[in-house]
């Protein structure tokens, strides 16, 4: 059965947000502090917190889609065969699409945190993955 699923986005969830979460990327490391909104097979939205004035490292293996909520931040980004750097700078009300397998370098620019929804397509892949994996583990 077809389910409709809603998320309500204000100031208190995004207080709620938990601690950041410090973490090692095979590009560097970064921080970051997330809360899933809606989770479905072929779809995940999440709301994502950056500290200010830092660096988050990231490397796309799916695509993903960013709505602005707050802050500012500078998007150094690169393609395959990543010969060319590109510069960008968002804000609060833009939207940016990172197509698979793009690298990009999160620079918070503003005094206050970088907050975004993020839209993962398509997450069952990751999700099932995760499951998949946890399944097997436990049967080992």
């Amino acid at each position: 059965m077809l389910k409709v699923l809603v998320a309500k986005i204000d100031e208190s969830t995004i207080e709620s947000l938990p601690p950041y979460r410090e973490f090692k990327t095979l590009q560097g490391s970064g921080a970051v502090s997330n809360k899933i909104l809606i989770e479905a097979d072929e779809f995940l939205v999440a709301l994502e917190k950056l500290p200010p004035r830092k660096v988050l490292d990231w490397a796309y293996v799916l695509p993903e889609a960013h709505y602005i909520l707050q802050g500012k931040c500078e998007l150094s980004y690169s393609s395959p065969p990543f010969e060319k750097w590109e510069i960008i700078t968002c804000e609060k009300g833009d939207i940016v699409y990172l197509p698979t397998g793009t690298r990009v370098k999160h620079k918070v620019i503003s005094e206050e945190p970088f907050v975004l929804i993020s839209f993962h397509f398509p997450a069952g892949s990751i999700l099932n993955s995760i499951k998949l994996r946890r399944a097997l583990s436990m049967t080992i």
